[in-house]
């Protein structure tokens, strides 16, 4: 299995949302991006997989369409609920396994040339870069958690070492206070009245 490769399980949330939770075990699975593969919009706003999913079916505003490209549909009009959350699962499950395959990449170009009217190689392209991207901040998050795993690991163990010198020099102190403490009650003299 390719290193970033990610292990997902399913979870409910609510009731509403069917959610995967996308954890990548290169980092002792510490880090998980909940992604939501419905077609509702996450009213939190924290769907990261969403975002790359919706950028595939974004119109490019600076491209001229070309003569064999279909005409996109009006540019009000959102991607299909379902296209949508079928995108999100398929690139959950090409992050399961490590890369994109390629039927998986030849439907999804076909869907977003569908969508947005570019041409099929342009949409296979888009899915290519689209998913690159994802993959790579996902790969970002997963050193980024394992830096702060790391930093974590180092402060606990510089408190723990803090720790046992503080107890340490605690139990010599006792000790030498104990130690006066004897000593003044063997040297002292009693005096009758």
């Amino acid at each position: 299995m390719h290193s970033s490769a990610a292990s997902i399980r399913r979870s409910w949330s609510s009731g509403r949302h069917d959610t995967w939770a996308i954890s990548n075990p290169s980092c002792g699975g510490s880090t998980t991006c909940a992604a939501a593969a419905s077609s509702t919009e996450d009213k939190q706003g924290a769907n990261p997989l969403g975002y790359f999913v919706d950028s595939l079916f974004r119109e490019d505003p600076n491209r001229a369409a070309p003569a064999n490209a279909t005409p996109p549909p009006s540019s009000t009009q959102s991607p299909s609920p379902d296209r949508t959350a079928e995108s999100a699962r398929i690139f959950a499950n090409a992050l399961e396994a490590g890369e994109l395959s390629e039927p998986d990449r030849q439907y999804l170009g076909q869907l977003i040339a569908a969508e947005t009217g570019l041409a099929p190689a342009e949409a296979e392209r888009r899915v290519t870069d689209t998913f690159a991207r994802l993959k790579q901040k996902l790969d970002e998050a997963t050193v980024k958690a394992k830096q702060v795993a790391d930093d974590a690991r180092k402060a606990s163990a510089a408190l723990a070492l803090w720790l046992v010198m503080s107890l340490f020099v605690g139990a010599f102190v006792a000790s030498f206070a104990a130690t006066l403490g004897g000593r003044l009650r063997d040297s002292s003299v009693l005096v009758k009245t």
